[in-house]
């Protein structure tokens, strides 16, 4: 056999590129489509501008205002992180997997964000909290006291006065969504990903599945999903740019910028994406429910 065709065989460092076993399943995937791919990383720029907005903010911020905007960049900069990330798995289809487990953080940040934009003295209670958080960290890992210990007091934090933030997500979600579009929104962008990240049994399903109508998984060598069980990349992406503009949204609004229409914008490039490449409307809305006030 020659040295090529070798190579072929197993991959140009030595590791097959593919299991051959015939239970590892093969499925076919869409690529992402051009026209989401120019939204979404005009989203992405435009995150970049809103961070420069919020860097921008003359004088120095005090109160409701100075934690929504650390808030905005803590969580911009991770935003932008995760889906310049996406950007890269979403190219050829076969990574839905990997990007339903980094939507869920997106999700997560934009809805905490709305939260604290509705609940401005619980952004506070949220973010001062990283003092207490810092302490228990040092205690159980000695060696970063050095570099993580030396950050300076702030001023407005009263440590007696304050308690820990318990706010559960699920009750974060039902106060920004309402119970009823909660429920499902917390299994299927919450929990489905999160069982993923942790290891959960909830989610084996994903890859392993019976090879018979009959037989349970446990019994058996079980048919395994190498790649993602998800080939609609189109409709993941699209359901991700939704929930990235609902952020941008939020941060606009939350400190009083000027980006509505470009936002606006980006949602009507995106509606005739989706109705050109044909994703069916009732997977997602345009926008996320909001809770009745």
């Amino acid at each position: 056999m020659g040295k090529r065709n070798v190579r072929a065989k197993i991959g140009r460092r030595g590791g097959r590129l593919r299991p051959r076993h015939p239970s590892f399943i093969d499925a076919d995937y869409e690529k992402f489509d051009a026209g989401l791919r120019k939204v979404f990383k005009r989203a992405i720029g435009l995150l970049n501008v809103l961070l420069d907005d919020v860097l921008a903010i003359s004088g120095p911020a005090h109160g409701e205002r100075k934690y929504l905007g650390n808030w905005a960049i803590f969580y911009g900069v991770v935003v932008r992180d995760i889906c310049e990330s996406i950007a890269k798995l979403l190219a050829d289809g076969r990574h839905t997997r990997a990007v339903l487990m980094l939507r869920r953080s997106v999700f997560e940040y934009t809805t905490r964000y709305a939260y604290y934009r509705k609940h401005p003295n619980r952004s506070k209670r949220a973010l001062d909290d990283w003092y207490r958080l810092l302490t228990v960290f040092i205690s159980e890992v000695p060696a970063a006291a050095s570099s993580l210990g030396g950050a300076p007091a702030d001023p407005e934090f009263d440590e007696l006065a304050h308690e820990p933030f318990k706010d559960a997500f699920k009750e974060i979600m039902e106060d920004i969504y309402g119970k009823e579009a909660s429920s499902e929104m917390y299994a299927t962008l919450y929990r489905i990903p999160s069982s993923l990240l942790h290891g959960s049994a909830l989610i084996t399903w994903d890859i392993l599945s019976p090879s018979g109508a009959s037989s349970p998984v446990g019994a058996q060598i079980p048919n395994i999903h190498l790649d993602s069980r998800r080939p609609f990349t189109n409709q993941f992406g699209a359901n991700l740019i939704i929930v990235m503009l609902e952020f941008l949204q939020h941060v606009n609004d939350a400190l009083g910028f000027s980006r509505k229409s470009a936002i606006d914008e980006l949602r009507c490039a995106l509606d005739a994406a989706r109705k050109r490449i044909g994703e069916p409307e009732e997977f997602w809305p345009t926008s996320l429910p909001k809770a009745e006030s």
